[in-house]
């Protein structure tokens, strides 16, 4: 992994992994690794390597869920989208905004709201 990320993109000492090893599911399951990608290449050749070892791999979020969705698999790799948190685009003629997956909610709120319009989330 130390390849693929550098050391401030890359967790893996278990004190470190800890908080990635659950969310607001109250179920928990510690990674070997947690990763943030801040490019798109890095996911795919994170990807093409855990493939290649056979390594699973459980995106999440900020960890707000509460489904267990994104409790990584023992000893496997937590890939963060939290890092990956631009607005690409608000364009306000489409009604439409391109974003990272790392966006807030609160982030996307207000760039919406300077252009007159509102993002309602789910709850």
């Amino acid at each position: 992994m130390e390849n693929l990320f550098p050391a401030e993109d890359l967790l893996t000492h278990p004190a470190d992994t800890l908080a990635y090893s659950y969310d607001n599911s109250q179920r928990q399951s510690i990674p070997a690794a947690v990763v943030f990608p801040r490019k798109e290449q890095q996911i795919v050749a994170l990807l093409q390597h855990c493939n290649e070892w056979q390594l699973p791999v459980t995106c999440r979020g900020r960890g707000t869920g509460t489904t267990g969705a994104s409790i990584p698999a023992a000893n496997g790799i937590a890939l963060s989208l939290e890092r990956m948190d631009r607005i690409l685009e608000i364009d306000p003629d489409n009604r439409l905004a391109r974003v990272q997956p790392g966006v807030t909610n609160q982030q996307l709120q207000q760039a919406a709201g300077e252009h007159g319009f509102f993002w309602p989330p789910d709850p």
